[in-house]
């Protein structure tokens, strides 16, 4: 059941009902001047797109596989070495080498804490292994093609460092000494 706006009454727009995806608003009829629009198009979404929308990410397994179908088009883009993520053009204003770095290093965001709690999760294998792969290969200058480059003043790899050095120092499941169920601890660093 859809219901009228609360921010654009007039206009006559309805919002998607509390049960459907939050990701489902982006092609619903809730937005019809946005595009693509698959009934105004003529077309249905594209699979990879449908399988994004239409979870409802209700549980931590929605949001498991929410993460594995938001890896499926990051993976066909990525480099050979695995550093770098290629989408085509980004609009940026930054060099193509940071926006193929961000591509990659935004992704970590989600990879890394679902690793810190399962590093065998289901159905991620091989994507973790290409971002490992491509973590060795983007801080290797020898490796051209994918190193991702020198930092320079107010440059954005600064940005993307953060999500690189996230799964080092992401929570990881440990047993207490009484051998109770894991729970997570952060990991210890040298830092106070």
């Amino acid at each position: 059941m859809n219901r009228p706006s609360t921010l654009y009454p007039r206009a006559g727009l309805v919002t998607p009902t509390p049960s459907r995806s939050p990701f489902a608003a982006i092609y619903s009829d809730a937005h019809p001047t946005r595009w693509p629009h698959p009934h105004i198009m003529g077309h249905s979404l594209p699979p990879i797109v449908e399988a994004i929308t239409s979870n409802p990410v209700r549980s931590r397994a929605d949001l498991v596989q929410l993460l594995h179908d938001l890896f499926a088009p990051l993976s066909a883009g990525q480099s050979t070495g695995g550093a770098r993520i290629r989408l085509g053009y980004t609009g940026t204003h930054f060099d193509h080498v940071a926006a193929e770095f961000e591509g990659y290093a935004r992704a970590l965001w989600g990879l890394a804490p679902l690793l810190a709690a399962d590093a065998n999760a289901p159905g991620f294998d091989q994507i973790k292994d290409a971002w490992i792969r491509g973590m060795t290969n983007g801080c290797d200058p020898a490796k051209e093609d994918e190193y991702w480059g020198d930092c320079i003043d107010m440059d954005q790899r600064f940005v993307e460092m953060a999500a690189v050095v996230s799964r080092p120092i992401a929570p990881r499941p440990t047993a207490d000494a009484r051998g109770s169920p894991l729970r997570l601890r952060p990991r210890r660093s040298g830092i106070r």
